[in-house]
């Protein structure tokens, strides 16, 4: 009768894996189903929900929104009615932090879009490991600092924005329309289309009902 308990208790444990780098992807995956389920209950597969605090209004700052590609070639842009700003991903968190203060004292910054994206199927272990710390990390910088955001998919930000006619290649056709609305961006490069996302989500987050003025 033991025998058996144990065996049916058996059953039920998951199994680990007995190659080290088996052990490492099978860890590296459950903390990004983890993450993803967290963001998930956060935010609303079908409508990013702009929050209680966005629009807040602070006088005597030019009014200002942010777009975030969190990839690790990704991007931050500030667009505001003056033009806009680029900070390319440093690859450190504590390098972004002092930027993003600097830009929250010299602009009111409405609402922040940080884009929603999932690991895709066949990236690397370490690629899969780094784009969750990298999407982790931009939502703790933004709750840290008190910048009201949201997280559209892309399929939600680049309809109606995004130029179709530009291809199927959606990198591509986010590069040709961000080119064209932003043509003094520094969008001269084809691995750019981080730069051209952020843009995008920027803009997209100033058709969000805030006002500009």
């Amino acid at each position: 009768m033991l025998v058996k308990k144990v065996a049916a208790m058996n059953k039920r444990l998951p199994l680990i894996p007995t190659d080290p780098e088996a052990a490492v992807e099978a860890q590296a995956i459950a903390e990004l189903e983890a993450l993803d389920r967290k963001l998930q209950r956060k935010k609303s597969q079908d409508r990013a929900t702009v929050p209680d605090n966005a629009g807040r209004k602070q006088t005597g700052r030019p009014v200002a929104f942010i777009g975030i590609d969190p990839g690790a070639t990704g991007c931050a842009a500030l667009v505001h009615d003056a033009g806009h700003e680029l900070m390319d991903w440093p690859g450190d968190p504590a390098l972004v932090v002092p930027r993003l203060a600097d830009w929250l004292a010299r602009f009111d910054v409405r609402l922040a879009a940080l884009e929603k994206v999932h690991a895709m199927p066949g990236q690397g272990t370490v690629s899969m490991f780094s784009f969750g710390q990298n999407v982790g990390t931009w939502h703790g910088i933004l709750a840290a600092l008190a910048i009201p955001y949201v997280s559209p998919r892309p399929q939600d930000w680049q309809r109606g924005l995004v130029d179709k006619k530009a291809g199927k290649d959606t990198k591509a056709a986010s590069l040709a329309t961000a080119r064209r609305l932003f043509p003094d961006a520094a969008l001269g490069r084809k691995k750019d289309h981080g730069r051209a996302d952020a843009l995008l989500l920027a803009w997209w987050a100033r058709r969000q009902g805030i006002g500009s003025g």
